[in-house]
């Protein structure tokens, strides 16, 4: 537990980041999918335990789902840069909320078909039923919800683990 203490420390000081990025401890505890508000995503929940106050937390990943000849795919590229959370493994991740305005490199993401925002800078949504078509590709992977708010992954790294 020191040891997480002092590196989560050390990361904090050596990082020049934004003020309202968001530095998380987490241990992988469970993943599972749900299904979404729309028949074309899959909600991939990470079950985390936050490591310096021992909260449980949910992370929340909207992949794309599409129709193959025998049923349906999954794309998940994992988190950010391909990062695969196992159980037991420990990470650090750095998140920063964001409006869905600031995705503009996925024009057809589950967040704008799905979401209504409080308002045009805010990260808080809530969310509504509209299913669409099954044909979405793109880079999913930096964006997360925890709580009905939007973060972009800033960073993600393995503290330890197997």
């Amino acid at each position: 537990m020191i040891r997480v203490i002092l590196l989560t420390f050390l990361f904090l000081l050596g990082s020049s980041a934004m003020a309202q990025e968001e530095y998380l401890t987490l241990k992988c505890v469970d993943i599972f999918y749900t299904k979404t508000h729309n028949l074309g995503f899959v909600n991939k929940v990470i079950c985390c335990r936050n490591e310096m106050n021992g909260d449980t937390l949910m992370v929340n990943q909207k992949i794309p789902i599409t129709a193959v000849y025998d049923g349906f795919r999954i794309y998940d590229k994992g988190l950010l840069n391909g990062i695969f959370p196992r159980k037991n493994n420990v990470y650090i991740i750095v998140i920063r909320p964001i409006n869905v305005s600031v995705i503009t490199d996925l024009p057809y993401n589950y967040y704008a078909i799905n979401c209504i925002f409080e308002n045009d800078k805010s990260p808080r949504f809530y969310e509504i039923t509209k299913n669409t078509n099954d044909k979405y590709l793109g880079s999913y992977q930096r964006y997360i919800d925890i709580d009905n708010k939007l973060y972009l992954i800033v960073h993600i790294s393995k503290l330890y683990g197997d």
